[in-house]
């Protein structure tokens, strides 16, 4: 961290780890996000909560990947406000997300909006996650995202 302002590079550190995490949703580098969660909870609006290796796996079994190994999605993260207590070690932060895809057959489109709640811990010199929930605020064509979507015989 930058020695002239602590707090400052707290929240670049962070900005990081929350823009990090909608790079490797889109590339379903669903490993390196269970890294990211190793030692912090991912909370889903139904209240029910991941850690580690049970993202990876769950996101295996639910999001399908196309044909280049993605989702197709470009998880679009705004409005980050975050909070740094420096003598506790401790942030968090609180964003809007916005999910685009663009499956074979469909055009460019919004599936999701939400928002992130997020808490942070200051541990061994660097930055974690200790938790996120993800509340959903908006659903458009949730079907396109999920594994189990076929798109038209006429898809290309």
């Amino acid at each position: 961290m930058s020695a002239a302002d602590p707090v400052a590079a707290a929240r670049r550190e962070i900005e990081h780890l929350v823009y990090h995490y909608a790079e490797l949703q889109d590339a379903a580098d669903w490993d390196a996000i269970a890294e990211l969660f190793e030692h912090g909870d991912f909370v889903a609006d139904s209240g029910v909560g991941w850690r580690g290796k049970e993202i990876a796996e769950r996101r295996t079994a639910n999001v399908r990947a196309y044909f280049d190994g993605t989702p197709r999605t470009r998880h679009v993260t705004t409005n980050l406000a975050i909070e740094v207590d420096l003598d506790r070690g401790e942030a968090s932060a609180e964003s809007c997300y916005t999910i685009l895809q663009g499956p074979p057959a469909l055009p460019l489109q919004p599936i999701a909006a939400g928002r992130y709640i997020d808490r942070f811990e200051y541990v061994d010199g660097a930055w974690r996650f200790s938790y996120r929930r993800s509340a959903l605020d908006l659903l458009n064509r949730f079907d396109a995202f999920r594994h189990d979507y076929e798109p038209p015989e006429d898809a290309s």
